[in-house]
């Protein structure tokens, strides 16, 4: 089982959303090494622009992106299928709250971390 996992933006989000430590619960589960795209931190960066609640969450989920292992992602591809293409160059799970997102890795082989209950992430 790897170690690493690739963080979603909707994951992120859950952290102001659902009052969820992501960091520490992906820490729970046995996760050393927590990546987080650029293009995850450009669309969060667009997001936090905006007002409401929806601005606020990005801003700390953007907080949280940034104490995470950046890596460069390429703007010409859409940020979701760059996700999927990296976790499984990395052998990385993949954690997202996206139900779209969740049907391709299930279909890809990739491993999964999403929320469970009201207050944690778990493996899918």
């Amino acid at each position: 089982m790897s170690c690493r996992v690739i963080i979603d933006t909707s994951i992120l989000m859950l952290a102001h959303t659902h009052k969820v430590d992501v960091l520490s619960e992906l820490r729970r589960l046995g996760f050393t090494e927590l990546f987080v795209p650029q293009g995850v931190l450009l669309e969060l960066r667009g997001l936090s622009r905006r007002g409401g609640k929806e601005g606020v969450a990005a801003r700390v989920a953007l907080a949280l992106a940034e104490r995470c292992i950046v890596c460069p992602s390429p703007r010409e591809v859409p940020i979701d299928d760059f996700l999927l293409e990296l976790a499984h160059e990395m052998d990385a799970a993949l954690a997202t709250s996206d139900s779209e997102l969740r049907k391709r890795a299930r279909k890809a082989g990739i491993a999964l971390v999403g929320m469970r209950g009201l207050d944690h992430l778990e493996r899918l």
